[in-house]
């Protein structure tokens, strides 16, 4: 199907297909079809998340970062919806992402007005809004991921690793993009396990597959 139908659209389409074909699990293969799986699941009552908890997980506006406060420290962060609030953010963040489906790095707070607007022009041609953007503080430093595999919220499986340079530093600066498995037996995998344990339990993850970077 085209990437860009209309979630209605694609509805219809898998209803239809529905009729001779049972469907019994929907998997989203990358990020941006998680919406549309959500949807397809609640409209054709097949288990699995749907459109209630999706946006936790995403890099969307922030609907995770209030609930993960309690959990591990976390970058500062503002969505894209007041301007007193992201000139007050601006001041006080030395470097910031502008975060969704595409990131960019401010480096100086001179650069606050054109790149806060660029998305203007994406949500133009798109129909996207700036609404869904936000602002967050860039913490230098090593960056870690943990796969997982979660079945009723318990995770039956996790794999942490280090990335070789940060991916933000690579897609920017260029580069060659690496990642290793960290051995099992380390205080830090320890701490990563527990950490990504909490994360997810305490988003309410119910089954499936998980990608988290700290």
């Amino acid at each position: 199907m085209p990437e860009d139908i209309a979630q209605h659209h694609l509805i219809y389409t898998v209803s239809y297909m529905n009729r001779s074909q049972p469907i019994d699990r929907i998997v989203a293969l990358d990020e941006f079809d998680m919406e549309n799986v959500s949807a397809l699941r609640e409209h054709l009552r097949i288990p699995g998340m749907g459109l209630t908890t999706h946006p936790l997980f995403p890099r969307q506006i922030g609907h995770a970062r209030p609930r993960a406060r309690g959990w591990h420290s976390r970058p500062e962060f503002v969505p894209i919806l007041n301007y007193d609030a992201i000139r007050e953010f601006m001041a006080r963040v030395s470097r910031a992402l502008a975060a969704q489906a595409s990131i960019a790095s401010l480096r100086h707070r001179h650069e606050e007005n054109r790149q806060v607007r660029r998305p203007v022009a994406l949500a133009r041609s798109t129909w996207r809004s700036t609404i869904f953007y936000l602002l967050e503080q860039f913490v230098p430093g090593t960056v870690y991921h943990v796969d997982s595999i979660v079945s009723e919220r318990e995770v039956l499986f996790a794999e942490p690793h280090v990335y070789g340079s940060p991916p933000l530093d690579v897609s920017h600066q260029g580069g060659v993009f690496t990642t290793r498995t960290l051995q099992r037996d380390t205080a830090e995998t320890k701490n990563l396990l527990e950490v990504n344990r909490n994360v997810i339990e305490g988003l309410g993850y119910l089954r499936g597959v998980t990608h988290a970077d700290s």
